[in-house]
């Protein structure tokens, strides 16, 4: 069902919203914001604590009813577009035997993708003035009234 936890797209989708959100510091004396989220990023409890996190709402989620939701089609006249579905059918039936490895999976590989991001957030604080450059010479190249 699930080859890899994250795919290219998803790792540059994260690593760009991570740069995104890096404020680049005020003053030369001030915390490097990005140094600080790859601290973050790299520190074993925060990517246990947010493995065990995804880890657990992931299962929660597999173990949802599917019957409310049967219900509501229903009620809206969908009937026909469902198969004969259990009462107590769960999410995780639908998603097959292999989704419920899904929160085993999520511990092992979640820290191994925060550290991949730690690298990312660490080299962004060097691209902020780079970027910010590139933003002026945009700004300065296109015509105003």
């Amino acid at each position: 069902m699930m080859q890899k936890m994250a795919t290219p797209v998803g790792m540059l989708l994260t690593s760009l919203a991570l740069a995104v959100c890096l404020p680049a510091p005020a003053r030369a004396d001030e915390t490097n914001r990005a140094d600080e989220v790859a601290r973050k990023l790299e520190d074993p409890v925060t990517q246990y604590m947010v493995a065990g996190a995804l880890a657990a709402v992931t299962k929660q989620m597999l173990d949802m009813r599917v019957d409310p939701f049967v219900r509501a089609v229903e009620s809206a006249g969908g009937r026909d577009a469902l198969p004969d579905v259990p009462p107590d059918a769960t999410l995780g039936d639908f998603a097959g035997p292999e989704a419920r490895q899904l929160p085993k999976q999520i511990m092992k590989r979640v820290p191994a993708l925060m550290d991949s991001l730690a690298g990312f957030a660490s080299a962004s604080g060097d691209m902020v003035p780079e970027l910010e450059a590139a933003a002026k010479r945009m700004r300065d190249a296109v015509p105003t009234r």
